[in-house]
């Protein structure tokens, strides 16, 4: 029989929020990469959200921003202050708990021998003192690979542990190296992807369906981190959330990005949680319709303009350890 699962202590959600804006890395700049104003408005949006609708403690969210007003040297958020703090994150977590990581910022690709990626391109993320050089082989310096993100949020959870990733940034389907839900055999366009350094352009992609297989089976949820109805030990509730394919680059304003916009206003008011599936769909429509508004004003402004002016959507993705299980199940965090 099945030893149930003890904890010495409540239950503990804790966040750690990284949005950077890069007002201070010049050097990014002159390669073409634009500074994201935007990306500090994700976060606090993001820390709203886990306080008020998830009921995170606000003192257990960490924020880690480049607001000199705001932002002391420990939570600058640079490549050795962001590993050490996911670090923290996951330090002393156990069965019950639940954490979320989020980041909002550039992102990028470098080239890699890993077998386990089909592309030849491992995902990055670029801290505040992240470089560019295009000369080189790897083009970037100081990034944060797929692989640290997997190594850290990942690999070492204990049994039960609810972890929430969300990725608003380029070329982030798998920042975290979880395997993809998808429709199997979708019609996808080829892709044609601009330069990576350019965040003002777009990988072209068409509209591709939005209905998934039904899933093997639900997880049912008295096996979800959290409920009292079953102490069983389970296999880490891990998902991740992501602006875009990996292919892809998205994009946003000074109030913040097209996806951490849609990931909030999908959750903080409603009464009763999506499921996972629901959600991923309701945040491609709402990119959709967000991008059809852009080109619709393009359109009235620029008379003239071509169809290959115009943008095409970023398409969010869902990443999970067991990506069709989790499908049926309501999204928490």
């Amino acid at each position: 029989m099945p030893v149930p699962v003890t904890t010495s202590r409540p239950q503990v959600k804790k966040a750690l929020l990284v949005g950077v804006s890069y007002q201070t890395n010049d050097e990014l700049q002159m390669q073409g990469m634009d500074k994201l104003p935007g990306s500090l408005e994700d976060v606090r949006r993001l820390r709203k959200l886990l306080n008020v609708k998830f009921k995170y403690p606000i003192e257990n969210i960490v924020m880690m921003t480049d607001d000199e007003v705001s932002t002391g040297d420990d939570l600058w958020p640079t490549k050795e202050n962001v590993l050490r703090k996911m670090k923290e994150l996951v330090q002393d977590v156990q069965y019950g708990d639940s954490i979320c990581f989020a980041f909002s910022g550039h992102g990028g690709q470098v080239a890699t021998d890993d077998p386990q990626e089909e592309d030849g391109f491992d995902e990055v993320l670029l801290p505040l003192d992240a470089t560019y050089d295009p000369d080189n082989k790897e083009q970037y310096g100081a990034y944060i690979r797929d692989n640290d993100v997997r190594d850290i949020l990942v690999n070492n959870l204990p049994p039960g542990v609810r972890c929430t990733m969300i990725f608003d940034c380029c070329h982030s389907g798998t920042a975290s190296d979880l395997s993809n839900v998808e429709v199997p055999m979708s019609p996808l366009s080829p892709l044609v992807s601009p330069p990576i350094q350019s965040s003002g352009a777009f990988a072209r992609m068409q509209t591709v369906h939005d209905e998934h297989a039904p899933s093997a089976y639900s997880w049912p949820s008295s096996r979800v981190p959290g409920s009292r109805r079953n102490s069983l030990s389970i296999e880490n509730y891990v998902t991740s959330w992501s602006a875009c394919r990996d292919e892809q680059l998205t994009f946003g304003s000074n109030k913040g990005g097209i996806f951490i916009r849609a990931f909030y206003n999908a959750l903080i008011h409603t009464t009763s949680l999506p499921t996972h599936s629901q959600l991923l769909k309701k945040l491609r429509h709402e990119l959709q319709n967000a991008v059809n508004r852009i080109n619709d004003h393009h359109k009235g402004v620029h008379t003239a303009c071509s169809g290959d002016d115009l943008m095409v959507a970023p398409r969010p993705q869902l990443g999970a350890l067991s990506p069709q299980a989790i499908l049926d199940i309501s999204f928490s965090l």
